[in-house]
């Protein structure tokens, strides 16, 4: 086989180096925006938070459908009610390493947008709810899972689209309390760098109480406010604590 100017070489893991041209990637370009469409077109706004959003269970079954025709069993698992994960796992026939492809099917609300589902493709750019947040990391992973079913691959991969990471990331707990591996990659979009670690979140919910009384006679009274002007006084402080600290390798 002669290699050309415009050809590729591919290193695959298994059977070493091959060559590849311009038909074979723009085959796999054409063959991901293809799947995105069809995800971005599927409602899936978090109902938590919008309420009377749409849920993921049309595009979880979509996915997991999708799977079955590629010949990948997958399962919906239900998280919350009528808001399944979906799971597919490919290999698993030769001992090796276990990887899970995560990346949320749900999305934030579409208030503002003339056309969130259109799947709109202008000046090269594929425009529509969620299509970076996560839809296209979606579309990547169901096809890498496919190629790594096909490929036989050593090791597992596990592909997994979680509900709810727009709210409270209950897909992902669920998750994290059922699968163990030895790596994971998730689709969130980082300005195509390499993240490797993100800080966590915390609720809190602050009451502060007072005494209600007569301007003449403030002194009998206790400023409610003023409590919780020291609070966020100490909780500015402990932010530029924190910023002055220590940076992630």
């Amino acid at each position: 086989m002669s290699l050309t100017r415009t050809s590729r070489i591919i290193i695959h893991p298994l059977h070493g180096p091959r060559w590849a041209d311009d038909r074979v990637t723009d085959a796999f370009a054409d063959e991901l925006v293809s799947l995105l469409t069809q995800l971005v077109v599927i409602d899936s706004v978090n109902p938590s938070l919008v309420p009377g959003g749409a849920g993921e269970a049309e595009l979880a079954r979509f996915v997991a459908n999708w799977f079955k025709r590629h010949g990948i069993e997958a399962t919906l698992e239900d998280v919350a009610t009528g808001r399944p994960n979906v799971i597919a796992v490919a290999g698993g026939r030769r001992p090796g390493r276990t990887v899970i492809l995560n990346a949320h099917l749900d999305t934030v609300g579409v208030a503002a947008m003339n056309q969130p589902f259109s799947a709109a493709i202008e000046s090269g750019r594929l425009f529509g709810r969620g299509a970076m947040d996560t839809k296209a990391g979606l579309a990547a992973f169901m096809l890498a899972t496919a190629a790594a079913a096909e490929r036989q691959l050593e090791g597992t991969v596990i592909f997994a689209g979680v509900i709810d990471e727009e709210f409270a990331s209950l897909g992902t707990e669920s998750l994290a309390a059922r699968f163990q591996a030895d790596a994971a990659i998730v689709a969130e979009p980082t300005a195509l760098e390499i993240a490797t670690c993100h800080k966590g979140f915390v609720w809190l919910d602050i009451e502060t109480s007072g005494v209600a009384a007569h301007g003449s006679r403030f002194e009998e009274g206790v400023d409610a406010i003023v409590k919780m002007g020291k609070f966020l006084g100490a909780l500015e402080a402990m932010s530029r604590h924190l910023e002055a600290g220590p940076r992630h390798p």
